[in-house]
């Protein structure tokens, strides 16, 4: 399975209308600058379809399609085995094709890598790769990223890991990203979990691993094993030292098979990410892709916004701490006047105080978030005025103020989110947003449909999901 990025048409169109890859290009720049070019639409435009005759030429220059070693079975087991990581969260209807940014391979068995090869197996030329070459044809890990995504900023090769720091280009986020294949003897293991503890010793921030590890954490991870081993335990043991999360796997509980002799099956290759990484790149999510070569799976890491429908309306428990609120709510409930049934005026009495509330909260507290992040930074403005010039007694009764709007928008941001987590059975005022975030992320993640069954036709197209569940009911 080749994962590949959207390539340009086949013909730069110089007048009428622009190819798909040019107004893709010119929507996604819309959306990045965030304001209207009509203006500057026409030079946009030119300009991009100057890059797209620049893409045709590197296409048309010839990328070789295969290396001369293309026949070997590591190289064919190679294209079949690709851990894809989507940090969109954006996939194709079709199960073999995976639009990505960044995407790796663990046992590679080729002991040279260079840009030909890579640039075959992910057939883009906006591509920079870091690897682990194999010994004598075994092992070898590759690591294969977008330049128009993400800018390399270090590599680091250890003993049985690719290491490469990465820089977002829209969004400056800066994480480690490190491909895995672990060691087949048990003595070993103790060095795989020492290097990729200098990996995190090197780089101390947001981190993802993915990989073969070649081993397992638990005996329901392996058919027929019953008892935990020393090995597991030192699994685990790397994997809490290192504050990491172990994603769960959907769509299958093992991700290595062995297809002659005696059946064994078993989950060895996994992707674990820091907090703060699962934080930045949200609603993140592996799952198992079909294996049609190789013995083991290839696992898909998406990272994006959970699409949903139309959001419904929920009463907020912060509402109740703004003084008169009830006798808001009452004043507009006895205002409304409407004729029919008591049936019909309670539905419409309830929709005419939905619709009052929603605008009043938009008027009221909008986004909790973002006014306070321009408070604290209208503190931070005083805090640098009082270092280089000192505070009048204004600047100081500001400061106050300030302060205590933060407190107060603080105090409204986590009764929001404890509301959406679910969480109650804490206590309210334990002032961790952080802990009801996380918790709502995951109920929202449990509650979302990816794919449905129906008479054995299986549907993984949103719209096609949306449109059984309605057929059903």
């Amino acid at each position: 399975m080749l994962v590949q990025d959207s390539t340009v048409g086949t013909q730069v169109m110089e007048s009428g209308s622009p190819s798909n890859w040019v107004s893709q290009l010119m929507k996604n720049f819309c959306n990045m600058v965030g304001l209207p070019i009509v203006k500057h639409e026409a030079q946009c435009l030119a300009l991009f379809r100057l890059l797209e005759q620049e893409c045709l030429k590197v296409i048309d220059a010839g990328v070789p399609k295969q290396p001369a070693n293309s026949g070997s079975r590591g190289l064919r087991e190679l294209k079949g085995l690709i851990s894809n990581v989507n940090y969109e969260g954006v996939s194709s209807r079709s199960r073999s094709r995976v639009s990505s940014n960044a995407s790796g391979a663990v046992e590679t068995k080729v002991s040279s890598t260079d840009t030909v090869f890579v640039r075959s197996i992910w057939g883009s030329p906006f591509i920079d790769y870091a690897a682990l070459d194999a010994v004598q044809s075994s092992g070898g890990v590759l690591l294969i990223w977008d330049k128009r995504v993400y800018e390399q900023l270090d590599i680091f090769v250890g003993q049985f890991s690719v290491n490469v720091l990465l820089r977002g280009v829209v969004d400056d986020f800066v994480w480690a990203c490190t491909g895995v294949y672990g060691p087949n003897e048990d003595g070993q293991r103790a060095a795989l979990w020492e290097d990729l503890s200098q990996v995190h010793a090197r780089w101390p921030m947001a981190w993802c691993l993915v990989g073969d590890f070649n081993c397992i954490r638990y005996p329901s991870e392996r058919l027929g094993c019953e008892l935990f081993s020393l090995a597991m335990f030192a699994f685990s043991d790397f994997i809490d030292s290192n504050s990491l999360v172990d994603l769960p796997l959907e769509g299958a509980s093992f991700t290595w098979f062995r297809d002659s002799g005696i059946p064994s099956m078993s989950r060895i290759d996994r992707a674990l990410v820091s907090l703060n990484w699962e934080e930045h790149f949200e609603n993140v999510s592996q799952r198992v892709l079909p294996r049609v070569i190789s013995d083991h799976c290839p696992l898909l890491l998406e990272a994006g916004v959970v699409r949903c429908g139309r959001s419904t309306f929920k009463f907020e428990n912060m509402w109740l701490k703004y003084e008169g609120f009830i006798d808001r709510v009452q004043h507009w409930w006895n205002g409304y006047s409407f004729v029919g049934l008591p049936r019909y005026i309670l539905a419409q009495k309830l929709r005419a105080l939905k619709a009052d509330l929603k605008k009043w909260n938009r008027e009221e507290f909008g986004d909790l978030a973002l006014r306070k992040k321009i408070l604290l930074t209208d503190l931070m403005g005083l805090d640098a005025r009082e270092e280089s010039l000192g505070l009048s007694g204004e600047d100081h009764l500001c400061r106050i103020q300030l302060k205590g709007e933060i407190e107060h928008l603080a105090s409204l941001e986590e009764i929001s989110w404890r509301q959406k987590s679910r969480a109650l059975y804490v206590k309210e005022g334990d002032n961790n947003t952080r802990f009801f975030h996380r918790l709502a992320n995951s109920h929202r993640n449990a509650n979302y449909i990816k794919k449905i069954e129906v008479d054995g036709v299986l549907y993984e197209d949103e719209a096609e999901v949306r449109s059984q569940l309605v057929l059903f009911y």
